[in-house]
Parts: C-alpha cells; structure tokens; sequence
C-alpha cells in the first residue's frame, strides 16, 4: 500500500515539473484570472460608488392642472432622472428609437383627483429595473406635490417640510472602503473559482490524451495500479489550484485591500476544499467524455453552467430566485461562499467550515465516480492501445 502511494506520489511529481517546464504557460495561468477579476471589479465598482447613469425619461403632461405641472418639474430636476416633457408622438417614437426607456404619462384629470386617473409608467423592453426604479421615484414626487396642496388646513408646505424633516431616511456606508471590499473581493472569488475549473478541465484533458498516446496503456502495465495513477494525477492538479488560489488572493490582498476578516482556519479549510473541487472535476468530465474532443465540449459547458448559476459572475442578488434556490445544489455555489465568507465577509469559522465540508462532499463522490468509470475503461481490452 505505501509503495502505491509513493507511485502516485510520482505520478504527481512528474505532472508537476510538466507544468513547471513551460514559465511563460505558468505566468499567464496565473496572470489571467487576476487581470479578469479585476476587469470586473471595476466594470461593478461604478455601481458600488454611485456612478450610475440617470435614467433616461420622456415626461407627458396631458393634464393643465397646477399638481401635474409641479410634478412634471420636480421629475425634470431630479437627479436620478434625465427627464425632459415631450409631446405623446414624441415620446413614443423617443421609445421605439430606445433614445429613452422610461415614459411617464399625467393623464388628463389628474389634478381634479379622480381616482381613475393615476399617472402611468411604461418602460421599453428590457428595461424593467428602469421602468421599477422610476415608477418609486413617480410615486414619491406625486405623493409629495399632492400633500403640498390637499393638507392646507394642517399647515401645507410646512407640513411636508416637517415631515421631510423628521422622518426622511438617511442612509450611510459602514466603512470608508467597504464598497470596494465587496465588489473586488466577489469578483476575485468568483474569477478565482471559474479559472480553478478550468484548469481542472485541462488537467481531465491532459489525461485524456495520455490515453490516446499510449502512455496510460504503459502505465498501467506497470506495477502502478490504476488508481494510483489517478490520485496522482488529481494531487498534482490540486497542489496547482493551492498555488493559483494563493497567488490570485494575494493579488487581491496587495491591489484592493481584500483580506482573510473571518477564521483563518477556516479560509484554510475552504482553499484545501477547492482546490480538490478543481481536480476532481476535470476528472469526472474526463471520465464522462471519454475523448478528448467530447470531453473538451462537456467541459466548457459544465463549467459556464456552474459559473452562471453558482453565482461566479454576478452577485446572487442579481440573479432570479430560481437561480438562487438551484445553487444550493451546485458545489461552485458552496465554494463561493465559503471564499467569500472567509475573506471579505469575516464570518465564522463554522460558516466557513460548513461549506468546506459540502465542496469536500462533492469532491469525494466525483472523485469516487472518475476513478470507477477510468479504471474500468483501463481494464477494457482496446485494438488502439489507448
């Protein structure tokens, strides 16, 4: 048993000095998912630090009351809002054009207060965040200019301004440089677990090849069993993903300040955790496939599925809920938020600790599925050698 472990121990070195033998292959593997973590971290940063863009508005006012009026100027001078009052053919040809994706209509009626008559918000397809983000906005300066002029009798303008005054929200940042906290250190996370799977993917196709090459039929002719070629092969690629994931959080600790807040055991924990995700799936879709060819399309498949829907691109509030609930079930979902929880977020080392233990769980059982379905195929005799 201890000489099939010191094979496989060999299998491992020798996949090590292979990846070794190319620098410039080793730089840029681990160059890339730095420079696309930090692509997309500036692409999200905008948004974290308020440099958004107003939504482009077409205002309609069919209504000469005072109270459409009032809110068809505070609309044009809200800063949220790059609103201009057209005409009802100008605004729908602005829309169909996509020169705007908001209009907001004053329907004739409006200030005699007819409750049939409410002001209407159409956005343009794709638009629907706009069309929501504008409809609060309608609401809020309607409800105001109508209070200016209904509640006279309770003191008017000064009885909005004391309300304004006393219960209007005021909304504040927790830390100087959490923002920037949060969107780099997801996007690292997120990029770091995306290139993880890949690599994996090319380490599953690596083995492939062998295969085709004869050099799987000579191995197995050896004294090394079958099993101990794949858990080589599986450590090697492991010990690579540890170097990747300590050279991209690094980056992310020396460029934008993303550190290790929660347990650093538990950090630990979910590193070792992914690192064995990123080398178990490449074996797996390397044992599914069969051919390198059939393998290589799986694979990048499998992998922007996982990305997708575990939330590796976007944050998870962006996603849909259906796409929230599915992750659960993924492993990639888990490792991102194991990293995250241990990096950026500083949660505890049980939160950490827990999903560690479900990505090692996924781990094991595609692990234990590869390693079935390659050897087997190893005993199967084959007229091409491989």
């Amino acid at each position: 048993m201890f000489g099939s472990f010191r094979q496989a121990w060999d299998v491992a070195r020798k996949d090590i000095l292979l990846f070794r033998s190319d620098p410039k292959g080793v730089a840029l593997s681990l160059i890339i998912p730095v420079a696309l973590a930090t692509l997309f971290g500036f692409i999200f940063r905008n948004g974290s630090r308020e440099q958004f863009d107003p939504v482009r508005t077409a205002i309609v006012v069919n209504d000469n009351s005072s109270l459409a009026h009032a809110v068809a100027t505070s609309l044009e001078k809200n800063p949220f809002l790059n609103a201009h009052i057209m005409s009802s053919a100008d605004a729908e040809a602005a829309m169909d054009s996509l020169r705007v994706a908001v209009v907001v209509t004053m329907p004739e009626g409006l200030g005699g207060g007819e409750i049939t008559q409410r002001p209407r918000v159409r956005h343009a397809p794709g638009t629907s965040f706009e069309g929501q983000w504008a409809t609060g906005i309608v609401t809020e300066t309607v409800l105001r200019e109508a209070g200016r002029r209904w509640l006279p009798q309770i003191g008017g303008n000064s009885f909005i301004d004391s309300l304004e005054a006393r219960y209007g929200v005021e909304r504040e940042v927790t830390g100087k440089s959490e923002q920037d906290h949060a969107v780099f250190g997801h996007s690292f996370c997120g990029m770091t677990l995306q290139y993880l799977l890949f690599l994996g993917m090319d380490c599953g196709l690596v083995l492939l090849r062998e295969r085709t090459h004869g050099v799987w039929r000579r191995l197995s002719s050896s004294p090394t069993p079958p099993w101990a070629i794949i858990a080589g092969r599986a450590l090697a690629t492991m010990l690579i993903a540890l170097v990747q994931i300590t050279f991209t959080m690094g980056c992310a600790w020396l460029l934008f300040g993303v550190s290790v807040r929660g347990s650093i055991a538990g950090f630990i924990l979910v590193v070792i955790a992914i690192a064995s995700l990123a080398a178990t799936c490449g074996l797996l879709v390397a044992s599914i496939g069969g051919t390198e060819g059939r393998a290589r399309s799986i694979s990048i498949l499998v992998i922007l599925a996982l990305s997708l829907v575990g939330g590796l691109w976007l944050p998870a509030f962006l996603l849909p809920w259906w796409v929230r609930d599915l992750g659960w079930l993924l492993p990639t979902s888990w490792a991102l938020r194991g990293l995250e929880s241990s990096t950026w977020q500083g949660a505890s080392f049980t939160q950490s600790a827990t999903c560690a233990a479900v990505v090692m769980a996924y781990s094991l059982l595609f692990l234990v599925v590869a390693t079935s379905l390659l050897t087997r195929r190893s005993t199967v005799p084959s007229s091409r050698g491989a």
